[in-house]
Parts: C-alpha cells; structure tokens; sequence
C-alpha cells in the first residue's frame, strides 16, 4: 500500500505550479511549513535563519506568497499558511521526503547528502518521472 507521503505527491503535484512558483517560493512554503509544525509559528527572522539568506530577502517572497494567497503576512507580526498554501507546502514536503527516502533506502546515499540532494531535483522532476518513481517504490515494496 502506498504511503501518504507518496499519495499526495504522486496525485498532487499540479498543485506545484499555483501561480507559478519558482523554486524559491517553494522553499519558502516549505520553511515556514517546518516552523509552525515545530514552533507553532513562522516569523520573517526565524525564516532567514533557515534558509540562511537576510530578513530583506525574506519580507521580499513573503509579500509575494501573500500576493498568491498562500500565506497572511504584516509586517512585524507572524506568518501563517492560507489553507491553499498549507496545501501546497505539504505536498511541497511530500515531494522533498520522498526523494529524499528513495535516495537513503533505494541508492544507500547517507542522510545529509540525500536531505540536499532532494532539495536540489525536487523542483526540476516531471510529472511523468515522479509518478515512475512512486511506482517502482511501490512495486519493490520499499518502506516509506
């Protein structure tokens, strides 16, 4: 039986183009994602310290997700996912564990290296090549 995590992204991954997102935005969604499973909120300098970029840079993506409706940011005050961008950013987490596990229990790459590398093919996959790897997981029976 498939996983959850292998469901949402192997039926969900349209959703990865709601308005275009570049990967940055992406990343983005995902961080703040992260923050509030962990932390129960995201703020503008818990997001820089992340991703490791500057909080200008941050206030710069978050005004556009909150231009796309995926999150309700003011400034100097917590940032909160839309239901639509909670949508996305789990599917966006969906897609980076998967790649992620397949790298660690399929091809025996180290953690780390898999964690990086998932955050680096995630963005740049097809449809058609994901839903490939969904169904050799499946096939083979590698636990997810």
């Amino acid at each position: 039986m498939r996983s959850a995590v292998a469901v949402v992204w192997a039926k969900g991954n349209e959703m990865a183009e709601i308005g275009g997102l570049s990967e940055s935005l992406e990343d983005y969604l995902e961080a703040i994602y992260h923050l509030v499973q962990e932390k129960k909120v995201a703020r503008v300098r818990d997001i820089a310290a992340r991703k490791g970029v500057k909080m200008s840079s941050v206030v710069g993506a978050l005004r556009r997700l909150s231009a796309e409706e995926l999150i309700h940011y003011r400034a100097r005050e917590y940032v909160e996912l839309t239901e639509t961008g909670e949508d996305l950013a789990m599917k966006v987490v969906a897609r980076h564990e998967f790649l992620t596990k397949f790298f660690v229990e399929v091809l025996g790459v180290d953690e780390e290296r898999a964690d990086r590398e998932a955050c680096e093919l995630e963005h740049g996959l097809s449809l058609e090549t994901k839903a490939r790897l969904v169904k050799f997981m499946d096939e083979n029976e590698v636990r997810r």
